[in-house]
């Protein structure tokens, strides 16, 4: 694709006027854009005037967005709201947030997205109705990732892997119904017990069952919302002991 490579800096913070430059040496319009990478920082503002708008608004045939060496360390809210243009996004690499609705029924295609190990906290509908497919695959160097309510409810996502190094997962229902497999590392110590609905089989690695959060004595926690549960064949019975929340959901050894 067609398209060039920018550099935001905090004096010339102006996607805008940077890329007029451009098309006016280069006789272009916009259309002709469909690829950019951003280095810099395209702000935390969303509202008329921000870098965000601008790709919104003008950048309509943009298919490839590079995020990979801006520097950001947070997507704010709404940021890519509905965008109608871009079908693939690579995330900055020291990334730390995705607020709320940032990529929100927007065209997203990625297939399998990969988030980065520095994020640790994913908003509520932040990636909610996009189209993109495959796997979410999920690390982090602090080992505490937060995941808010629909935070990944899109149709067409059936794997959800978080990695080894996970030990705390928190957040809401980030998942929607046709959710296939979930992996769990053998790091976890904790997550909440929300993040388990929506899950047709839970492939859960660690060795001593991990602490489910935020449902006292299992009363919140919904087996029916959770179909098969796949634990260690040596920690089978730390599993279905009484004790364990985790003997709500019948689990089955059948991992090595």
């Amino acid at each position: 694709p067609r398209g060039l490579q920018i550099l935001v800096t905090p004096e010339h913070n102006s996607l805008k006027s940077i890329i007029d430059a451009h098309i006016a040496e280069n006789n272009i319009t916009y259309d002709a854009i469909e690829y950019l990478d951003i280095r810099g920082d395209l702000g935390s503002s969303v509202d008329i005037e921000s870098n965000y708008h601008f790709i919104n608004t003008y950048l309509l045939n943009l298919k490839v967005l590079n995020l990979r060496y801006a520097n950001m360390t947070t997507i704010p809210r709404f940021a890519f709201y509905r965008n109608r243009s871009i079908h693939y996004v690579v995330l900055p690499n020291n990334l730390r947030k995705i607020e709320q609705s940032a990529f929100e029924e927007s065209e997203l295609r990625n297939v399998n997205l990969y988030i980065p190990p520095t994020v640790d906290y994913v908003g509520t509908n932040a990636f909610y109705n996009t189209q993109i497919t495959g796997s979410i695959v999920l690390s982090n160097y602090s080992g505490n990732i937060y995941l808010g309510n629909d935070a990944f409810n899109t149709p067409y996502i059936f794997t959800a892997v978080f990695c080894e190094g996970i030990s705390n997962i928190d957040g809401g229902e980030p998942f929607n119904k046709f959710l296939t497999v979930m992996v769990l590392p053998s790091t976890l110590n904790s997550i909440h017990y929300t993040i388990l609905h929506n899950v047709g089989i839970i492939c859960c690695h660690p060795t001593i069952p991990p602490q489910i959060t935020g449902s006292a004595n299992g009363i919140l926690l919904n087996p029916s919302k959770i179909g098969a549960v796949l634990v260690p064949f040596g920690s089978y019975l730390l599993y279905i002991d009484e004790t364990s929340l985790w003997s709500l959901l019948n689990p089955s050894p059948g991992l090595p």
